[in-house]
């Protein structure tokens, strides 16, 4: 998945942050909304939640695009962990050697010294 840039300057209820905030935090994990609230629940709270402790934030958020403090707090960890997966170098594979094209290569030195002798 390819980095995207989101800029959610300001306050954290200004209008379309949360709504930014929660839709990237879905296409990193490839979850819908509804997902989202529960594992950030999960993540918060540290067990499973029941669908009526989420409804009454979700239905909130989508009425005027505030999600919960939880909610909000789990979207910029996802988002952090993600800038840092896209950020990180990718290392440079080990050396492989080759033995058979060493000596391939030393053969096909050795005929032409050997054919250079010849003609001289």
């Amino acid at each position: 998945m390819m980095p995207m840039r989101i800029d959610v300057a300001g306050s954290a209820a200004a209008p379309g942050n949360d709504l930014l905030l929660v839709n990237a935090a879905m296409r990193c994990l490839d979850v819908l909304e509804f997902e989202l609230f529960r594992r950030a629940w999960q993540f918060c709270h540290g067990c499973e939640p029941d669908d009526r402790q989420i409804e009454p934030g979700f239905v909130h958020y989508l009425f005027t695009h505030q999600a919960p403090g939880y909610v909000r707090h789990f979207a910029w960890r996802t988002l952090g962990e993600a800038a840092a997966e896209w950020s990180a170098p990718t290392p440079p594979p080990p050396p492989v050697s080759d033995v058979r094209g060493e000596v391939v290569l030393s053969t096909s030195i050795f005929l032409a010294a050997v054919m250079l002798l010849a003609i001289v």
